[in-house]
């Protein structure tokens, strides 16, 4: 199997359960496949992961990717080394409370995330695209509430 075609699968100290594909093995680039808090109340995507003693970088996090996430997660960090977000990362119904209270809120769903309500949520200021839908279309900002990029 080509390093190219790998799943890496990779558990942090606080048990967050995670899987990258490599993008470039010349450019040492990682895109999140998969992300799961494992009950906890906070997930903080690791920005590098050293796989066969090289580092790669992770630049993308791919549609879907936290759809295994449980209801417990309230904190979701990313990196400041990621570049992109495909459409459709949260599924939707997803909400955003507390100082981000009214921000974003979404309708009813059947996605396994739209009992999941965020007190936070850090967006690199680096983000050069995310994609359609990214928190679902139906979602809106409301409320004088607006989102602001975080610096990591």
């Amino acid at each position: 199997m080509s390093v190219l075609a790998q799943t890496l699968t990779f558990s942090d100290e606080a048990g967050c359960a995670y899987k990258f594909k490599i993008l470039s093995k010349d450019n040492r680039e990682l895109a999140l496949v998969e992300a799961a808090n494992k009950g906890r109340s906070d997930l903080l995507i690791p920005g590098t992961i050293n796989y066969k003693g090289v580092d790669y970088t992770l630049v993308k996090v791919l549609s879907e990717s936290l759809r295994k996430c449980d209801r417990n997660l309230r904190k979701l960090s990313f990196p400041s080394t990621v570049r992109e977000i495909e459409g459709f990362l949260f599924g939707s119904g997803m909400k955003l409370m507390g100082g981000l209270r009214g921000a974003i809120s979404g309708g009813v769903s059947d996605s396994p995330l739209s009992s999941i309500s965020l007190e936070s949520l850090v967006i690199p200021r680096e983000m050069k695209e995310m994609g359609s839908g990214a928190f679902y279309t139906a979602l809106s900002l409301s409320g004088g509430t607006m989102l602001k990029a975080v610096e990591l």
